[in-house]
């Protein structure tokens, strides 16, 4: 006979043990409603994060309450100048304030080109990522998300339904001699969603450091050119937008309590790759057999200097685990195209109209059904079949998962 803790019961010993007095009225609210303090309950697919997510005891795991007091905070950091192409910017620590759930990095400045009687074409990674090649976040230096900006921009497509970018300023194909006045977001989703705030962080934690970083990429990933022509960005910088959401404290006799959301779970976007043979063919390029729940997978061919391999020239992709165990199978890749298109009003990865070239391979539906727990499973991968490439091209996905917190 299985034996069902009672939820009131439960909470009323956790909030014994963490010394709080039962018969304080507020503390007396969150047994009555079977809430404990907040302790990481690894309630997704198993311990990896490597920081504690929030404090335990002074807290406790009550979304309906949350979501009824709490404030949204919306504010910006100060500038950091544009280091130049292949750069790497300082870096940002990010605020001690709240619970951050999403961030946007702002890019702005000057587009200086001069043709000198030659040609600038702008690439596929201008086109999809903009100026940046990588942008990390990293807690207690574990990264949440690290990847290229077309990654993150594909990600907002697929969440958003390909909404627009009116926000974005930013030239494409062929460029003339001029100047460009240059505007460029980056969503960063600490979050999952909006709605459950899945994964976000505990920002005012004196024992928890995030951090933001950001990589230039180089004129010639950005540009195709011949002849001499000069480019140069003027008068650039980058800024970060944070949202976070105040932590709301009931009166609980002598003390406070703090109501949060579910904190158990960490959201991360992680970058993987692997070279893709010259003559074609299968490529491989192994998942991490994290303990989580995988969402969605991002990939696309990088076939070098910026150029990436329309989806629709692939031959077919597959995700496959324990060598011959292949569940979704796209052969021809039509299929897969199709059905990005539809799902998300139209392909992704790029703010340029029939420029997108990231596909999606879809795993998780409504969060849960049809998820993958890749650390079940032996040696996920997906596979692609490629035509024949550029000598230097790479397979890339980045993958993006939730997974329980210690």
């Amino acid at each position: 006979m299985t034996r069902v803790l009672d939820p009131q019961r439960f909470a009323a010993r956790e909030w014994a043990r963490a010394g709080a007095d039962p018969n304080d009225a507020a503390i007396s609210e969150l047994i009555t409603r079977g809430l404990p303090p907040m302790r990481g309950g690894a309630v997704g697919t198993g311990p990896a994060a490597s920081y504690v997510n929030g404090p335990s005891p002074g807290f406790a795991v009550d979304p309906a309450g949350f979501n009824d007091r709490t404030v949204e905070n919306v504010f910006s950091t100060s500038l950091q100048a544009f280091p130049g192409f292949g750069g790497r910017f300082a870096g940002f620590d990010l605020p001690k304030r709240g619970l951050i759930y999403q961030i946007e990095a702002v890019i702005t400045g000057t587009l200086a080109v001069a043709l000198n009687a030659g040609t600038v074409t702008a690439t596929d990674a201008w086109n999809a990522a903009g100026l940046l090649s990588n942008l990390t976040i990293a807690v207690d230096g574990t990264p949440l998300i690290s990847c290229h900006g077309n990654a993150l921009l594909a990600r907002e497509q697929v969440f958003f339904k390909n909404s627009p970018h009116p926000q974005t300023n930013q030239p494409s194909g062929s460029l003339s001699t001029q100047s460009y006045t240059i505007e460029q977001h980056w969503v960063l989703p600490i979050a999952l969603d909006l709605d459950s705030l899945m994964g976000t962080i505990f920002g005012q934690s004196d024992s928890l450091y995030a951090r933001l970083e950001a990589q230039v990429e180089t004129v010639a990933n950005l540009f195709t050119t011949t002849g001499s022509p000069t480019i140069a960005f003027n008068n650039g910088n980058l800024q970060l937008v944070v949202y976070t959401y105040d932590i709301p404290f009931v009166d609980a006799g002598g003390h406070r309590v703090g109501l949060l959301p579910s904190m158990d779970v960490v959201h991360r976007i992680i970058e993987y790759a692997v070279a893709a043979p010259t003559a074609g063919g299968d490529t491989a390029l192994l998942l991490p057999e994290v303990p989580g729940q995988i969402q969605n997978i991002y990939c696309w061919l990088d076939n070098t200097a910026g150029s990436y391999l329309d989806p629709a020239s692939w031959n077919s992709l597959r995700f496959q685990y324990a060598e011959t165990e292949v569940p979704q199978n796209y052969n021809p890749i039509t299929g897969l195209l199709a059905r990005n298109a539809r799902r998300y009003n139209g392909r992704v990865g790029s703010l340029v109209a029939n420029n997108n070239k990231v596909l999606v391979m879809p795993f998780a539906h409504s969060q849960q059904r049809n998820a993958l727990y890749a650390e079940n499973v032996t040696r996920p991968q997906l596979i692609a079949n490629f035509p024949a490439l550029n000598s230097g091209a790479t397979f890339r996905a980045a993958v993006e998962w939730l997974e329980g917190v210690v």
